[in-house]
């Protein structure tokens, strides 16, 4: 996801790796909550206590962060939709925001640090329903299980194809939607025995890891997708985890590097994207190669110091040591950024961070996308006319690449003028 982020020539499809993160999530959860129930242990009140140790401090101290980083970035328009974006992340449900907004794909991802956490709250509300299904399903064995899961992948699948067309924005960002991802994960736990090491294991390792890797350098934004064409990374995934471990390609996989990544990769997955968007919107445009050599380092520098400050200090904590207490600081800090959040909102981004000289620029941008259908806007912060160049301290071209050839012909009839 970071490489596709960034847009790193050869991953234009690198989207594919939150279909194989559910692949991931559905299998752990299927076999940590089967585990659980073998052994007599298991007890909603404790998976729920876990999610939320697990997930949420993380995840709320990287909304805080990005709050108060884009307090000094973005526009009030910008920072208000922010607050709106921070309060529906807090309360599970930026998924459907997103959906209600635009395509993932379009051009104004680019003005919304937090729009990632769609899928962190697809798998969420994934977590909600699944125990109660397993839970039901136990007592009637694991090949009934793995029957009803199937069919109910099926259906899921089924139903996101038939709507892809049409209703392409709501495939993407709705978790019952997505239920066939999740299942694959599912299956390896119900459905299939544990292999020995033989050349078998080898090729459908290799397999699983190609078709994993073409999908993320052939995919693009114009592949129709999710539905079938997201079965092909996850199918991938779901060889690797089955055969991975006896298979030649092991040593690859297991070796330090991927190691340490796999380690933070919850907090490189929260912090990457509000670090490219807001880099991007203070430059007034793409991260360049040069910007990369710092970029880069600084969202792995935050990635590591989220891991082991906050991620793995709640992580650590058993769902029976002092739950209430940490159950409640969470909730507080919580409730605290949701009332933060609701004040830039509803404060419309609190234009008071902003000078009158600045309100000129803003008040021109306002609703300018990051396409702009080719208009530019040019805003002058002292009221002085072209003829008047003598008195004109500066000027400014604000717009997409099209504004580049209104600078330079303005620069060309008016070469006195001090444009930007």
């Amino acid at each position: 996801m970071l490489l596709f982020h960034l847009k790193i020539p050869g991953f234009s499809g690198g989207f594919v790796g939150v279909d194989i993160f559910f692949v991931i999530s559905g299998y752990l959860i299927t076999k940590n909550i089967y585990s659980d129930l073998d052994a007599g242990k298991f007890r909603f009140k404790d998976f729920y206590l876990r999610l939320i140790y697990r997930l949420l401090p993380a995840l709320l101290v990287t909304i805080a962060v990005t709050l108060v980083a884009s307090y000094f970035i973005l526009t009030p328009e910008h920072f208000s939709r922010l607050g709106s974006t921070s309060v529906a992340s807090v309360f599970s449900v930026s998924n459907f925001l997103f959906w209600s907004e635009a395509d993932y794909f379009d051009d104004a991802k680019i003005l919304k640090p937090l729009l990632h956490t769609w899928s962190l709250w697809v798998e969420e509300q994934f977590y909600l329903l699944w125990p109660l299904l397993l839970f039901l399903l136990y007592s009637k064995g694991k090949k009934v299980a793995c029957f009803s899961i199937l069919l109910l992948a099926m259906v899921s699948l089924m139903a996101a194809q038939g709507l892809l067309s049409q209703y392409t924005t709501l495939v993407f960002y709705w978790m019952p939607l997505r239920i066939s991802e999740f299942a694959v994960g599912a299956v390896l736990v119900l459905c299939c025995y544990v292999p020995s090491a033989t050349w078998r294991t080898s090729l459908a390792a290799v397999a699983g890891l190609g078709l994993m890797l073409v999908p993320i350098a052939m995919y693009s934004e114009q592949t129709a997708f999710p539905g079938v064409m997201a079965l092909i990374p996850c199918v991938g995934k779901a060889l690797l985890i089955r055969y991975g471990r006896a298979s030649i390609v092991f040593p690859l996989l297991a070796n330090a590097l991927f190691r340490q990544l796999g380690k933070i990769s919850y907090s490189l997955y929260l912090v990457h994207w509000p670090v490219i968007v807001l880099v991007s919107y203070w430059k007034l445009g793409g991260i360049g190669a040069k910007s990369l050599v710092i970029v880069v380092p600084f969202i792995f520098l935050l990635a590591w110091a989220l891991h082991h400050q906050v991620e793995q200090r709640y992580r650590r904590t058993k769902a029976s040591t002092k739950p209430l207490k940490k159950g409640l600081g969470v909730a507080f800090f919580a409730a605290l950024i949701s009332l933060l959040a609701t004040s830039i909102s509803v404060g419309n981004g609190w234009p008071w961070r902003y000078n009158a000289r600045a309100h000129v620029v803003i008040n021109a941008t306002d609703g300018l996308s990051a396409s702009s259908d080719s208009r530019s806007r040019l805003v002058s912060l002292h009221q002085s006319s072209f003829q008047d160049q003598e008195n004109v301290a500066r000027h400014y071209i604000i717009g997409d690449s099209f504004a580049e050839g209104t600078m330079l012909a303005l620069k060309a009839a008016a070469p006195r003028l001090n444009l930007k």
